[in-house]
């Protein structure tokens, strides 16, 4: 029987460098990582197994996995996943859509309500008490 190299030893993710069993620290998917490279990416804290977040082998604290990784509105409490600029320029489209669509209808009630005071004589009907809002839509009850 000859001779065979024992296993090499386990690379540690974030320096790229061996890993014995001496200096190991199992990260959450049992990787080993030295014990001096097992501090947040962002802010370099040095992290336990309590305090631990890893994403994509790279390792963060709490506080900055959770500002990167799952942003909140404010008062919110829904995850809001990582925003694109897609993302971004949808919602920019969403609310001037809603914006214009709030615009609309208050011309339309303004229109309504100038008739209904008489205002608007042009329209040959005046009613005082004549509108009645049903639903958010002015209904003419007579002329």
């Amino acid at each position: 029987m000859g001779w065979t190299a024992p296993p090499a030893s386990p690379q540690c993710p974030a320096c790229k460098t061996s890993v014995f069993p001496a200096e190991s620290f199992m990260a959450a998917d049992r990787k080993p990582f030295h014990k001096k490279c097992v501090k947040c990416k962002t802010c370099s804290k040095v992290l336990t197994s309590a305090t631990l977040n890893e994403h994509l082998t790279q390792l963060y604290c709490k506080a900055c996995y959770d500002n990167i990784f799952m942003p909140q509105k404010p008062g919110g409490d829904e995850y809001g996943g990582i925003v694109t600029p897609e993302d971004l320029k949808r919602k920019e489209e969403e609310e001037r859509k809603r914006l214009e669509k709030a615009k609309r209808a208050k011309s339309e009630r303004r229109l309504l309500s100038d008739l209904c005071r008489g205002l608007n004589p042009s329209i040959g009907c005046v009613l005082p008490q004549g509108m009645l809002e049903m639903r958010g839509v002015w209904q003419r009850t007579g002329c």
